[in-house]
């Protein structure tokens, strides 16, 4: 059964168009909070108003995840005892919530990871599952059971392979040889690496790794245009115990470049896998050092001090690098030079959207905070946008300050979420530090996000609630 409701829109008034100044952005949402609450007073009081927002809502368990493509959606339920523990994966149709099929997945056990490739959903086994880990392809369009692995997932490729990566001896999370290790690498285990193709499981190539070889993956810089999930890696970069690095190919798996570079240090302190970052390969030096390559030629570019074993790496924000403290706050550094630029305290998380960084000092991505525009280079706050969570970048508007022409191609859409379950939605524009309500949206308890012009939440009831978003 699936119910068909409206939530309540507002009125799409423009904002109040002021420079980005510091002086009015503290009052500023105060006097939009007071006039979207007068509008949302009267529309439900003469009981009137503009179009609502048409919603779908469908029916999900408790625990139950969720994936969004981009014409149907689906639940993947919770291991269900009474069936052999095994998942059951339905399909729903983003339209009209209408249920397209429902599949049980041939194996036992949790299967926590949830990719789209294609028209291949793909759900792998967690980290921390019992082995033998499993990976499982179902067609999106039928429900079919396309394929079934005993390996993991690691990551899709740029050209549209899935990755998998299938150790000698699987003895699951816990156990000697375990292969997890920080930054998206694996180490330690022997095992293959193989690229198939999503829709049949089919082997493009595959690698034979021995134990203590790490292994990442690198694509091209993050930019506005990548998605909201970032770029999807063309190489994979492999370091022998030995200093021999190897950079492949994603699509053949041939080696396009290689290297010798010096020895790791011994297993202990200082000793953590080698990390891609934009155009860099980041390598410890020994617990105390860290020395950034080229990826293209391995030039040296840079070495700094660095706690290695307690400083947390550093991450593409944009056109910079950045680190997050553990005892708060964040520090940013040139990518060519590795010098600090600037660093504050008050930030613990940072999005890079366009020309800017939207900063916030809530480090979990979940909760809503406040966000600040700031200016990669210097760190300067050139707005505020108030307290939202993120749950969504897709293309749409934004304006290049005094241009005239777009800045990039990114939506940004905010949700506030009060504890009675009314939720706010707007678009927030970085450029220029201003928002457009969107809507007030009923029943809402979290888990939102935005995708191809529609915002999924889960409901007070558990259950998931659809609805299209206005242009």
């Amino acid at each position: 059964m699936v119910d068909i409701e409206l939530g309540e829109r507002l009125s799409e008034e423009p904002v109040e168009e002021r420079p980005l100044a510091r002086t009015w952005l503290a009052n500023r949402w105060a006097r939009i909070g007071a006039v979207l609450a007068v509008l949302l007073a009267t529309m439900t009081g003469a009981g009137v108003g503009p179009p609502g927002l048409s919603a779908a809502t469908i029916p999900a368990r408790l625990g139950a995840s969720v994936v969004t493509g981009t014409d149907r959606i689906f639940v993947i339920d919770p291991v269900d005892p009474s069936a052999e523990a095994r998942q059951q994966v339905s399909a729903f149709r983003l339209t009209d919530g209408a249920l397209l099929w429902q599949v049980r997945m041939p194996v036992p056990g949790p299967l926590g990871g949830h990719t789209l490739i294609g028209h291949t959903l793909v759900l792998t086994s967690d980290w921390g599952s019992v082995a033998p880990r499993q990976t499982v392809g179902v067609d999106t369009a039928t429900g079919a059971i396309s394929w079934h692995r005993t390996a993991t997932y690691e990551t899709a490729s740029a050209g549209g392979d899935v990755l998998l990566w299938a150790p000698d001896t699987d003895v699951g999370a816990g156990e000697p040889g375990w292969d997890d290790s920080p930054n998206g690498w694996g180490v330690l285990a022997a095992g293959t690496l193989e690229a198939v193709a999503p829709d049949t499981g089919a082997v493009r190539w595959s690698l034979a790794l021995p134990a203590g070889v790490v292994r990442g993956y690198a694509g091209p810089p993050e930019s506005a245009d990548t998605g909201p999930e970032g770029p999807l890696p063309e190489v994979a970069v492999t370091r022998g115990t030995t200093g021999r690095i190897e950079v492949r190919d994603l699509g053949s798996g041939a080696v396009v470049r290689s290297a010798d570079l010096p020895r790791p240090p011994a297993l202990g302190s200082g000793q953590w896998p080698p990390q891609v970052v934009g155009d860099l390969l980041l390598v410890p030096d020994g617990p105390q050092s860290l020395t950034a390559y080229g990826l293209d030629t391995f030039d040296r570019r840079w070495t700094v001090d660095w706690d290695v074993d307690r400083e947390p790496w550093p991450q593409p924000c944009g056109p910079v690098l950045c680190t997050f403290r553990p005892q708060g706050g964040v520090r940013v550094l040139d990518p060519g030079t590795g010098v600090v630029r600037w660093s504050d305290p008050r930030w613990s998380n940072l999005l890079p959207v366009g020309p800017y960084l939207l900063a916030s000092s809530e480090a979990r991505p979940m909760v809503a905070a406040g966000l600040s525009v700031l200016d990669p280079a210097t760190g300067r706050v050139l707005g505020d946008l108030g307290s939202w969570q993120v749950v969504g970048r897709s293309p749409g508007h934004g304006n290049a300050p005094g241009s005239g022409k777009p800045a990039d191609p990114v939506r940004l859409i905010g949700v506030r979420i009060r504890s009675d379950g009314r939720t706010w939605v707007a678009d927030l524009d970085p450029a220029s530090a201003s928002t457009r309500p969107l809507a007030v949206l009923p029943d809402v308890s979290g888990d939102c996000r935005a995708t191809d012009g529609l915002l999924v939440c889960r409901r007070l009831s558990g259950a998931i609630g659809i609805w299209r978003l206005p242009n």
